[in-house]
Formats: structure tokens, C-alpha cells, sequence
């Protein structure tokens, strides 16, 4: 840990306290504040008065899950192959618990807060059936919820109005807004990522924007999602960087000079991405962390966001 001796659990969700704290207290453009962990509870943002009810459902469930700890095996990201026996699971009363993938989870959160007995109504099976699916997605029956690609691709196209409206870009983007990522590649196994956006943590720059282009801006944003790689890494790039905007899949120990006993979880958690925008406002491309050494354009993995709406 940068500047600091102390040797124990690093605390993903006390260094997310001391980022909201320096942010509240005006600082421009990084958050910083890293501390320990152990505890796991607690969100350690501010407050979210107003927020929308998706967004407190999943920040809500995710805190949940934190507080249980990694050790009761009830937050996973569901992998191709290695989970196909096993049935999707986004739960939050009784016994909360994630075995989703990124758009799973993203839409059995959006069911919870606005789906069958609730005050909208609207969020069900058959309304992203018809608003997202497309392609062979259309004649698989076992096919329950769109993938990031088809997010993406609905979010750009306009799909799902009045509940869903098309965000620009980067600095457009509010609390509880969704971004979707179409990889574009037929060789993988999946084909995107969709987060939710929770808090906007400020503009950084980076030698790596030069991949993105020269009028690109890097904005950060704290975001909710569910997937099997932790945005970011102590191990790799800056660490004090990384502490600054961490991940809560990620778990270590760490004194000054070393960490150890890394775990990367997979599953439900908070995490940091960069968001690019061009000189137009739009999306320019992203990186999956602050401290990922590559970046990708929107030229080579389209992005689109969308606002989600309680009621049209």
C-alpha cells in the first residue's frame, strides 16, 4: 500500500470510503483514500438519495453479498460450460445470492425493481424477448435474457422506448444509467459486457488514451456488474492507482512494498472502468481499469448506453 505500512486485508470497500470522502471534499480528478479490509460491510459511497430503485436493488444486494463474504460461495459469475447444468440466480430475499452472467444480472435486476408486482410492471421475459433478442436468439427457446451484444445493439437502436432512452456519452451518464460493450469477436465465448453505472469519479489521463486517439478523454466511473474478471489488478500496472479504484472481487494482503494471498472473485460486485468520449461527446471506446494497459475504440467494440425509465 502506497505511502502506508500496514499489513492485513486490504479493504476494497474502505478504499471506495476514502475515494467518495476526497471526492466530496473537491477534489478534481482522482479519488484516492486507500485502507484496509476485512469487514465487508457497509457500500462506503455516498448516500444515494434520489437514486433509481435498480440502482439501490443492486447496490443493496451487492452490499448483501459483501457482508456474507466470499467464503458462503453464493456470488458467482456464471461461466459457459463449466456452470451449464446450473440455473441462473439473481435473489435478494431470504438467502441473497448471483449465479448470472453481465446481462443476466443486469436484467433480473431491472425484473426485480420493475417487473411482475411491482409498480411498472413492464420489466418481464417476454418485454426484453421482444425489444432485445435478435438473430438465432429468436428460435432458441431456452434463451432467457439478451447478452451485452444485444444490449448494445437495442440501446443504439432505440429499443425498449419509453422505458429505455439513449445516452450520448461518457459525460451524459448519471447514477443507475446502463453501458453495453459489443466485443465483436465470433471467437469468444462471450459477446460483450454491460455495467451499471454507480458514481462518477472524475476525468484521468493516461499514456494509454493515445490508443483511443488524440481528442479522446478518459472518464471513470464506478460501476455495478456481474463478471469472472475484477477491473483491475495491485499486480499489475500502479498499484496506488488501482487502490484509488478498486474492486470488490478482488481480496489481498499488503504492506508498502508487496501484496500476497490475491484472490480474484467472480460474480456480483463494484469495480472502475473508463469510459472515453470524443471531442463530439460520444463514446470514443473504454478500459476495463484504470490500470489496464490497452485500450479499445468504439471503431473495433461499439458501445451504446441507455437511462433507464420506472415508467414510460
Amino acid at each position: 500500500m502506497a505511502g502506508r505500512s500496514a499489513v492485513g486485508p486490504v479493504s476494497r470497500r474502505r478504499l471506495m470510503a476514502g475515494a467518495a470522502a476526497v471526492l466530496a471534499a473537491g477534489a478534481a480528478a482522482a479519488c484516492s483514500g486507500p485502507g484496509r479490509r476485512d469487514d465487508a460491510k457497509g457500500s462506503g459511497a455516498p448516500h444515494m438519495t434520489g437514486a433509481p430503485p435498480h440502482l439501490t436493488a443492486a447496490v443493496g444486494l451487492v452490499d448483501s453479498l459483501l457482508g456474507i463474504g466470499w467464503d458462503a460461495g453464493r456470488n458467482a459469475y456464471k461461466k459457459v460450460h463449466e456452470d451449464d447444468g446450473r440455473v441462473t440466480r439473481v435473489q435478494w430475499e431470504g438467502r441473497p445470492e448471483v449465479l448470472a452472467q453481465c446481462g443476466s444480472f443486469q436484467a433480473l435486476v431491472l425484473e426485480h425493481a420493475y417487473g411482475p408486482g411491482t409498480d411498472g410492471g413492464w420489466a418481464t421475459g417476454a418485454f426484453f424477448r421482444d425489444r432485445f433478442f435478435s438473430g438465432r436468439g429468436l428460435r432458441d427457446t431456452r434463451k432467457r435474457f439478451p447478452n451485452a451484444a444485444e444490449f448494445r445493439a437495442g440501446f443504439a437502436a432505440g429499443a425498449g422506448a419509453p422505458y429505455f432512452e439513449r445516452v450520448a456519452g461518457p459525460k451524459a451518464l448519471r447514477p443507475g444509467d446502463l453501458v453495453a460493450i459489443d466485443y465483436r469477436d465470433a471467437g469468444l465465448w462471450y459477446s460483450g459486457h454491460i455495467v451499471m453505472v454507480r458514481a462518477a469519479r472524475g476525468v484521468l489521463a493516461s499514456p494509454v488514451d493515445e490508443q483511443v486517439g488524440r481528442d479522446a478523454v478518459g472518464h471513470v466511473f464506478e460501476v455495478v456488474d456481474c463478471t469472472d474478471s475484477p477491473h483491475g489488478d495491485p499486480e499489475r500496472g500502479t498499484r496506488a492507482l488501482y487502490e484509488r479504484y478498486p474492486d470488490t472481487r478482488l481480496t489481498y494482503r499488503g504492506d508498502r512494498d508487496s501484496v500476497s494471498h490475491v484472490h480474484r472473485h467472480t460474480g456480483a460486485g463494484f469495480g472502475h472502468m473508463v469510459l472515453y468520449a470524443d471531442a463530439a461527446g460520444g463514446f470514443a471506446g473504454y478500459r476495463w481499469s484504470v490500470n489496464s494497459s490497452r485500450a479499445s475504440t468504439a471503431a473495433h467494440r461499439p458501445l451504446a448506453a441507455a437511462r433507464v425509465r420506472a415508467a414510460g
